[in-house]
């Protein structure tokens, strides 16, 4: 099963890359490409299911805790994250760009990881563009402790999973098109969904 994930995950990843390389786009017409998007919400899945797969039953058992689950997560994404912040702090002219003030408001925002919530393109895009995703990742990780003991009753965790798929539906119908990416396409909490289907799909 998980080499099958494996091979799954190349495909994405292509669609992924081929969606944000601008030779690609600019020269090839080619749609597999274009749709990027289907990518992500794929990553987002395989998370939850990756993660339900390595720790439902340790969780079921009582061999790990809430506190070591979030602190071995966050251990895997900080460090990494801080790294390459800080590399783009060092290539980029930010400061100069945006001025004092918003550098550090949007600097601030980048480091914790909540760039994402602030539906403004020159937040959650702001340095390390896909560190939005990181972003989604760590609601996922603080959410999971919780999600997860509702696999004891599946019926419990779709509930979770349709609430939350109805309410972003009707919420993007709502939302004006130029909109829909800072509320709907980058904010964790409307990403929430992907994750819960993995965990469901396990």
């Amino acid at each position: 099963m998980i080499n099958t994930l494996t091979s799954l995950r190349f495909i994405f990843a292509m669609m992924v890359f081929g969606a944000h390389c601008y030779v690609i786009d600019n020269h090839f017409d080619i749609h597999f490409f274009k749709e990027g998007f289907v990518g992500v919400s794929f990553f987002f899945m395989l998370s939850g299911f990756i993660i339900a797969y390595n720790y439902q039953k340790k969780f079921s058992e009582n061999k790990i805790t809430k506190r070591t689950f979030w602190v071995a997560r966050i251990a895997r994404i900080y460090p990494l994250h801080w790294l390459t912040l800080l590399i783009a702090v060092a290539l980029g002219n930010y400061v100069i760009a945006s001025g004092t003030i918003d550098w550090c408001k949007h600097f601030l925002a980048s480091l914790t990881l909540t760039n994402a919530y602030i539906p403004k393109d020159n937040y959650f895009f702001s340095f390390n563009s896909p560190s939005w995703s990181l972003c989604c990742e760590q609601l996922f990780y603080i959410c999971f402790p919780f999600l997860i003991a509702f696999t004891k009753d599946y019926r419990k965790l779709l509930s979770t999973f349709l609430i939350c798929a109805i309410l972003s539906v009707v919420g993007m119908y709502f939302t004006p098109m130029e909109s829909i990416k800072g509320y709907w396409y980058v904010n964790p909490i409307t990403r929430l969904p992907d994750f819960i289907a993995g965990m469901l799909l396990f």
